[in-house]
């Protein structure tokens, strides 16, 4: 049997807004490293006109892969602090993008993790929790007088 662990059922979304600026938060399924980049590549595409798009991923039952980004900001203002919130809600074979628009006001290195701790927060708020497991597919291959035994 492969191991157990919590992730969402389906993408979920969350705003938060910190002195004008405003964070659109996303939270995905995601079941590789792959699909993950796959996934923060179509964001950064598809609000191309934000200031910042932010990320962090984890994979592995162990929460033993896993990958950042603080795209612009300050380091370890964002992408850190996006793991942070995936890690302390027990989540595994999840990516989480932040996508910011600068509202003209600087929020400081702690305002910055703190807003984007908290978009990560909003967008898991609605976010449907499901139990998986990791399986593993074996293929072989027998001669036909042996298939009785197998």
């Amino acid at each position: 049997m492969g191991s157990q662990y919590t992730t969402i059922a389906a993408p979920s979304e969350g705003v938060y807004r910190e002195k004008m600026s405003r964070f659109l938060a996303f939270a995905f399924p995601v079941s590789t490293a792959d699909e993950a980049k796959a996934t923060v590549k179509r964001m950064a595409n598809e609000y191309h006109d934000a200031r910042h798009v932010c990320w962090g991923y984890i994979l592995g039952a162990d929460g033993n892969e896993y990958l950042s980004s603080d795209n612009g900001e300050p380091s370890g203002t964002a992408g850190r602090p996006i793991l942070s919130v995936l890690e302390g809600a027990d989540l595994d074979h999840i990516c989480a993008a932040v996508v910011r628009y600068f509202g003209g006001t600087l929020l400081g290195t702690g305002g910055l993790v703190r807003a984007y701790s908290d978009a990560v927060k909003t967008a898991l708020e609605t976010a449907v929790l499901g139990e998986a497991r990791t399986m593993r597919h074996y293929s072989l291959t027998v001669p036909y007088a042996l298939s009785g035994r197998i």
